[in-house]
């Protein structure tokens, strides 16, 4: 058996990912493996185990980083000096970044506006044809238990662009 899965899924897209994470977690290079084609145990254990304990563990360490930030400065000094101070720097540094995204997608959106008018005045609309998208990720879970159950090995995955013929 054999699944033929879109690259544009979310799920698909959640796979690369989450390999990409677990890559960078263990400093290897092993999502290349996994650019045509993979199994679906593989697939599974990515998606659903690897990158949210990964996930998990880095949400551990930035709140527990946020925490000894916060509670050591206002146990030190006080809390309402930590505050305005603080709160005066948030305020100010979330005003610059807010006026920079601002700034960016105002542009970003006259170009496609401008790119649009463009496209619509020089081209006729086309007939677009649905591709079959592939299984949907309950699918491809209730697939994989199915399997396991039946002790089989695990299915190939082959990742295709566009739609699955």
């Amino acid at each position: 058996m054999e699944l033929k899965l879109n690259r544009d899924l979310w799920h698909v897209r959640w796979f690369f990912w989450s390999l990409s994470i677990v890559d960078e977690f263990f400093e290897t290079s092993r999502s290349y493996y996994a650019e045509d084609g993979t199994n679906l145990c593989y697939f599974m254990r990515v998606t659903l185990i690897y990158a949210p304990i990964i996930l998990l563990l880095h949400v551990i360490l930035v709140g527990i980083f946020f925490f000894s930030i916060i509670t050591l400065p206002i146990y030190l000094f006080g809390g309402v000096g930590y505050g305005l101070t603080v709160g005066t720097i948030a305020i100010i540094i979330v005003g610059v970044i807010l006026l920079n995204k601002f700034t960016e997608s105002l542009a970003e959106y006259l170009k496609e506006r401008e790119r649009r008018k463009r496209e619509n005045s020089s081209l006729k609309k086309k007939d677009t044809v649905k591709k079959d998208k592939g299984p949907s990720f309950l699918k491809i879970v209730g697939i994989y238990i199915v399997e396991k159950k039946r002790k089989y090995l695990c299915p190939s995955i082959t990742f295709i662009k566009g739609g699955v013929e």
